[in-house]
């Protein structure tokens, strides 16, 4: 991310030795030779944008014979199932734990793939997603990568938020203090062989993508993980300001949680503002949208100190411990 200043360098681990196996994935005998990648995908009562999903996926220029689409039923009492079975090429399967990470691993139980591809049912991956999904892990360094997320119907607040949070991913995830490393499993990939080494998902109600990315960070190195600008998907569930600042809120509230298995560390103000600056002029920005833009980040950093705030309140066992992710 040119224009930014390099978080400090994150030291490089040899982890090899120190973390057990967990095998994931189908036994060799019955695995299918040519697929390369499994797009798994945890649903719960999705029927409002399932269609426009499995859409998507359907729709990529990579050939399909090399992809397969696991889509993970977690308990779905609406027309989410009915749906699935009308899209041809896509495995049903189903997994009774409640939560999105119980159905997630359920998916890499299951996956074929050598590459794991990550989206939810309220994201529509873009025509080229999975391709460059694929064109990214040629490089055998990388191990994990995020994509780019945007916003569905998005004003233009909403839009310039959508740039920023970009802005941060690649500032994040391109530098190289793994304390601020975070993921999000709407638009991921990963290598198996990760989490053949590392383990599955923590299957906690939300944050374990993070705990996950933090860990691969730790026990690998900052350089195993990208951010990948050109995989991107639109999410229909972020179609207002509204939508925004309820996410923020429980990121951090989740954040907070979470903080007892692994400590991650938010940007600082100074940080926040190099952000901002690159967001404004790589964007082209007006002096009335930057100051939109700007008020709009400070009502989101208010959302997350009272989501922050209500974590403290709760206590880390608060009633929400059985919320599906």
């Amino acid at each position: 991310m040119s224009g930014l200043p390099a978080p400090p360098r994150c030291g490089v681990s040899s982890a090899g030795g120190r973390v057990a196996s967990t095998r994931v994935g189908v036994d060799s005998a019955t695995r299918k030779p040519d697929v390369q990648v499994s797009v798994i995908v945890p649903m719960y009562n999705a029927e409002r944008t399932l269609a426009a999903c499995l859409d998507g996926l359907a729709a990529q220029d990579h050939p399909r014979g090399e992809h397969e689409i696991l889509l993970v039923d977690n308990g779905s009492t609406d027309a989410s199932a009915s749906i699935a079975r009308r899209h041809p090429g896509v495995t049903l399967l189903s997994e009774p734990r409640p939560g999105a990470y119980a159905a997630r691993n359920h998916g890499l139980r299951r996956a074929q793939g050598d590459v794991i591809a990550f989206t939810d049912p309220d994201c529509v991956p873009h025509p080229s997603w999975i391709r460059e999904i694929v064109s990214a892990f040629a490089d055998p360094r990388l191990e994990l990568l995020c994509g780019r997320r945007l916003p569905a119907r998005p004003s233009a607040v909403l839009a310039s938020i959508a740039d920023y949070e970009n802005t941060k991913d690649g500032f994040v995830l391109d530098g190289a203090d793994e304390d601020l490393y975070y993921g999000y499993s709407s638009n991921m990939g990963v290598r198996k062989s990760l989490f053949e080494r590392l383990g599955p998902f923590l299957e906690r109600p939300r944050g374990a993508d993070t705990l996950f990315v933090r860990k691969a960070a730790r026990e690998r190195s900052c350089a195993a993980i990208r951010y990948l600008p050109t995989a991107v998907v639109t999410h229909l569930e972020l179609d207002r300001l509204s939508t925004y600042y309820r996410k923020v809120f429980l990121y951090g509230r989740h954040r907070r949680r979470n903080n007892p298995i692994l400590r991650t560390r938010a940007l600082d103000f100074a940080e926040r503002m190099a952000v901002f600056r690159t967001t404004v002029r790589a964007g082209g920005y007006s002096l009335a949208r930057s100051a939109a833009l700007l008020g709009a980040l400070g009502l989101g950093s208010l959302a997350w100190f009272l989501g922050s705030a209500s974590a403290v309140v709760a206590g880390a066992d608060g009633s929400e411990a059985a919320a599906r992710g």
